[in-house]
């Protein structure tokens, strides 16, 4: 019977990556074109690299892959092999599709201009909502941030959930320091 759901893993695989693909893409482009933009700090990698680029002007990208593989590397040495090998696909793509949406997302600021600052809020929001949940519906993950919640939760004995808030709220509340409530 495990091979018979193994073999229907396998055959999902392709079905699973391409969502798992149009799920990172979303987040990448949300991430230029409202993310960054508007000095938004989300929790993970990608939130410190809006507070790095604030306090000293390196390029959100370059910090996404270097915290990125950091982690990895760290995940490797510190967690299941297994647990890390998830990881290691969202490590390498999410920062090379942040990289590589940032023309389009220049073309498609100019479009998508608001006046009301929440409305722009709304709109990063449902993405980033949109985004992460097809990544984490087919059972993969943008590396980064997901790996120091697997660390927490491994050897502080939290929960995942408990430790995606706890990292995440550091982030949180170092932006809050940086950029102000």
């Amino acid at each position: 019977m495990n091979n018979v759901f193994k073999y229907i893993k396998e055959e999902q695989l392709v079905k699973r990556f391409i969502i798992f693909l149009i799920g990172v893409f979303i987040l990448a482009l949300n991430y230029n074109m409202f993310i960054v933009p508007n000095n938004f700090v989300l929790g993970g990698t990608s939130g410190i690299a809006v507070i790095l680029n604030q306090i000293f002007q390196i390029k959100p990208v370059i910090t996404i892959y270097i915290l990125s593989f950091l982690l990895l590397i760290i995940g490797f040495l510190t967690l299941p092999f297994k647990e890390t090998r998830r990881a290691l696909i969202g490590t390498i793509i999410y920062p090379l599709l942040v990289t590589s949406t940032i023309p389009l997302a220049d073309i498609l600021m100019p479009y998508f201009k608001f006046d009301n600052i929440l409305i722009v809020v709304l709109i990063a929001a449902m993405l980033q909502g949109l985004g992460t949940g097809l990544v984490y519906k087919v059972g993969f993950n943008t590396g980064g941030g997901d790996i120091l919640v697997k660390i927490i939760s491994r050897y502080l004995e939290f929960t995942e959930g408990n430790s995606s808030l706890i990292s995440n709220s550091i982030v949180l509340l170092c932006g809050i320091l940086v950029f102000g409530i």
